[in-house]
């Protein structure tokens, strides 16, 4: 027969075994709902529950620990899944956040002894990185709205300036050397500054007015009264208008002087054969080992467009893929110092086919020709990437 003492023992021993019991459901219906947390994230929830053995050796150590709701460690669970259900996996390139949980949770299974302030600590960890990957991608967004307004903006002036020069050219007959360069980058020109200052402006008026007066020239005789003063000042606008587009600054001089030559061809007259070209001297005289380079630069490019083009244009390969480029494909140009530089092709005109790269900025690198990138491709000058 058991004693008094005995007894009570037993009735201890029995409350005790039903107090462990009911802290046993309590932890798992609180692990139930972690997996059962409406909207989260399918990789939260195994990680959690590595958590059950640690939060039921405290629980069972520290009597009705948990039969609170509002309970420090509950409420860090709850915020975890919360975190989750708000978290965008996709957008977390760098996993910042998974990383931030699952070192949280390795940290909750070294530690024997409940204290709330570390559980308040981890909470907060995780709200902070959530905001901080909520702001990086407000940024992110922000700057794809930038750029596809500045795609926009392109487009429009590409749009603008190509209907203002038909309109310009309808019915007259223009040598190809300068319709190409109304095609080429002088609307590459006119669209940067469209862009930049409106139309309206007085920097895109004073483009413009290259266009009607080249045009002017070769329309009209009366031009080779004053040719010097003319075609200096057709050079002039040309230049700066190149130091705005050009890829390279070495491609100004060979192609004012190209200018230069055609409209002195143009015409065959003797006064504007006598006309010289004082900025190319004197730029030689400066610097005679930076035109020596130039020069070299001029004749790499010329057998380039001579022998490589003709030889290029065989191959059918390239000249298939040229054809069948779309814009917003990225290139890598490799410069003559073995030096490269990214660029996006952000246009092909209707007309010519001509090419048009850009920065990451939408700001002009250079523009090709079919021909032109097609050798560029065979002499391993450029090559498409992701």
């Amino acid at each position: 027969m058991n004693s008094p003492a005995d007894n009570d023992h037993y009735d201890k021993e029995l409350k005790n075994n039903q107090n462990d019991d009911e802290t046993i459901k309590l932890v798992n219906l609180i692990f139930r709902d972690v997996v059962k947390f409406p909207g989260i994230a399918v990789v939260i929830p195994p990680i959690l529950e590595r958590l059950y053995d640690s939060f039921l050796s405290i629980a069972l150590t520290t009597p009705n620990l948990f039969a609170i709701e509002n309970h420090q460690a509950r409420l860090f669970l709850k915020a975890a899944c919360q975190t989750s259900v708000e978290w965008d996996e996709k957008l977390d390139n760098n996993k910042l956040y998974l990383k931030k949980i699952e070192s949280i949770v390795e940290n909750i299974i070294e530690t024997d002894v409940y204290e709330s302030k570390t559980f308040i600590k981890y909470q907060n960890d995780l709200e902070k990185i959530l905001i901080r990957l909520k702001k990086r991608q407000d940024i992110k967004q922000k700057r794809l709205k930038e750029k596809t307004l500045g795609q926009e903006k392109i487009k429009q002036a590409q749009d603008y300036t190509n209907q203002l020069l038909s309109v310009k050219f309808k019915d007259i007959k223009i040598p190809v050397f300068f319709l190409n360069i109304f095609t080429g980058e002088w609307t590459n020109v006119l669209v940067l500054l469209h862009i930049r200052h409106g139309f309206e402006s007085v920097e895109y008026q004073s483009k413009l007015k290259f266009v009607d007066l080249l045009m002017t020239y070769f329309q009209s005789d009366s031009i080779k009264n004053n040719a010097k003063e003319k075609i200096g000042f057709l050079k002039k606008l040309y230049q700066e208008g190149l130091e705005l587009v050009a890829f390279n600054q070495r491609e100004i001089p060979p192609k004012v002087k190209e200018l230069f030559d055609n409209l002195n061809k143009l015409h065959h007259s003797k006064t504007v054969n006598k006309v010289t070209e004082p900025e190319l001297v004197q730029s030689k005289t400066k610097n005679k080992k930076q035109t020596k380079s130039t020069h070299a630069h001029d004749v790499i490019i010329k057998k380039r467009s001579v022998k490589a083009i003709k030889k290029v244009i065989k191959n059918k390969d390239y000249s298939k893929t040229v054809d069948s480029l779309k814009t917003g494909t990225w290139f890598e140009f490799v410069n003559d110092d073995k030096s490269s530089i990214k660029a996006k092709l952000s246009w092909i005109s209707p007309i010519t086919g001509n090419l048009l790269f850009v920065d990451s900025r939408g700001l002009k690198l250079t523009d090709k020709t079919r021909e032109e990138l097609i050798a560029a491709f065979e002499s391993k000058t450029v090559k498409i990437i992701n």
